[in-house]
């Protein structure tokens, strides 16, 4: 999410700041900003729209923390890995 090469707490909680309108989606460090479409994905989908389907919420964040604690979520057709290195 914040293309630090980690998938963390750290971006489990922009997500879900991003989603309850505590922070405006602006990443660090050249990131794309949340929301941005045209990221080399496999489909047009925002980024931080880790279930791929055209929402940023909290069932993104859902997926970061499961990812973080090692549970198994479903992975949409077509959506990459949340580990996913995307450049």
């Amino acid at each position: 999410m914040n293309c630090d090469g980690q998938v963390n707490s750290a971006d489990f909680l922009f997500l879900l700041q991003y989603d309850d309108y505590l922070n405006d989606g602006t990443t660090p460090n050249g990131c794309p900003d949340l929301g941005a479409i045209g990221i080399a994905t496999a489909a047009d989908f925002p980024w931080g729209d880790i279930n791929c389907n055209h929402h940023l919420d909290a069932i993104d964040a859902l997926y970061i923390v499961a990812y973080e604690a090692g549970i198994q979520m479903p992975d949409p057709s077509g959506c990459p890995a949340v580990d996913a290195r995307l450049n």
